[in-house]
């Protein structure tokens, strides 16, 4: 005796083509649920890190201001008999401004408020920085050359812009250990007033040009991550863009879009 029957074809073939749809459907959703997943927890990570940066930037600010605006106080009150300690007590002046300013950096890193908009003249306000900074290019050999019309009129806040200003310099200033020269200058466009700070350092990397102004993204030793991405924040609350290039001929370059007073 002789039994047959008809072969039974498995359901689950990958030459079936429901089959095979269902698991690409599979792995599909999978893969979209673990991207989430990653994503969620790395934001919740982010959010914690922020939340005690704040705590940290808070406890700071308390403990640093009042010594400090002892120091500018009796800086202010010094009368110097000579050159030399005329020129001793503006250092003063300028590194107290400097402190402030990293305090304010942290405050607006932990709660980032609305800026304070009035009319001011962003040439005004560069050129500001620059005298502020003068004796720290110097010391690192940086030549700082700005090249802009006055006044450029535009709405901003003058003590947040400066602190922008002063970060993209500083930034520049450390790329050249050896000395260089750092360039502002800009011109008018359709869309606002375009600022570029180019400097004669080795430019950024490739990594830098697509993550620079992400928070707590460094390359350099010892940094923190916090300056292009609160330069970013500035320029984003006032209307503007950031944006980072490589010079052909060698070189950071950095373009600020700022928005200007109708004529």
């Amino acid at each position: 005796m002789i039994f047959t029957r008809t072969p039974v074809v498995s359901s689950l073939s990958l030459r079936d083509p429901a089959t095979l749809n269902a698991f690409i459907a599979f792995w599909l959703i999978s893969g979209l649920m673990g991207w989430l997943l990653v994503r969620e927890r790395l934001k919740r990570a982010q959010s914690e890190r922020l939340a005690m940066l704040g705590r940290v930037a808070t406890s700071l600010a308390h403990d640093i201001k009042n010594p400090l605006a002892s120091i500018q106080l009796h800086a202010q009150l010094m009368s110097p008999q000579t050159e030399e300690d005329a020129q001793a007590v503006k250092l003063i002046e300028n590194e107290s401004e400097v402190i402030a300013g990293l305090v304010n950096q942290w405050l607006h890193l932990a709660n980032p408020l609305p800026p304070k908009l009035t009319k001011l003249d962003l040439t005004d306000c560069i050129r500001g920085v620059a005298r502020n900074i003068e004796a720290q290019a110097r010391h690192a050999g940086v030549e700082v050359e700005i090249n802009l019309p006055s006044p450029i009129w535009i709405m901003g806040d003058s003590q947040r812009l400066a602190q922008a200003v002063r970060n993209l310099m500083i930034n520049a200033i450390q790329a050249m250990p050896r000395g260089g020269r750092l360039m502002v200058s800009g011109q008018p466009t359709e869309s606002g007033f375009e600022l570029r700070f180019a400097d004669s350092g080795t430019g950024f990397s490739e990594l830098a040009l697509a993550k620079g102004t992400e928070l707590f993204f460094t390359e350099k030793e010892g940094g923190m991550g916090v300056g292009l991405n609160i330069v970013s924040s500035i320029i984003t609350a006032h209307g503007g863009t950031l944006k980072l290039q490589n010079d052909p001929k060698g070189g950071a370059v950095i373009i600020v879009l700022l928005p200007l007073l109708p004529a």
